[in-house]
């Protein structure tokens, strides 16, 4: 999932990226900035749509923490973000995500995304 993950950020592919979420009204993606609490399909794909308008993204993924018990996952990602504008210009800065995720039919779904910018360590 991790890997679909990267592939429809990089992409831009709003779609792609909402079939990796659990089908529940009770799904957040917390983004990095000051507002960006998400919850439920229709906000998430609003926030992703909007951001895909100008920019993808993907992750260089250097530690990755999971576990899980049954049907429940939860995991931690450190590493850096790459964002490319549509004008041409791109940023890399260091990034974190965690996030809990349910098996459904042999494939894990986000119900919880919460991604951020950890400050100098």
């Amino acid at each position: 999932t991790l890997k679909l993950w990267n592939t429809a950020a990089s992409m831009a592919n709003v779609d792609q990226a909402m079939l990796l979420f659990d089908n529940s009204d009770n799904i957040m993606l917390i983004g990095s900035d000051s507002g960006e609490v998400n919850k439920g399909k229709d906000q998430i794909r609003g926030w992703l749509t909007q951001i895909f308008e100008h920019a993808s993204f993907f992750w260089e993924m250097n530690r990755i923490d999971i576990d899980y018990n049954g049907e429940t996952a939860w995991l931690f990602v450190d590493g850096t973000m790459i964002v490319k504008f549509l004008k041409g210009e791109t940023i890399k800065k260091p990034y974190r995500f965690s996030g809990i995720m349910v098996k459904k039919k042999k494939t894990w779904k986000w119900r919880l995304f919460d991604g951020s910018v950890p400050q100098s360590e």
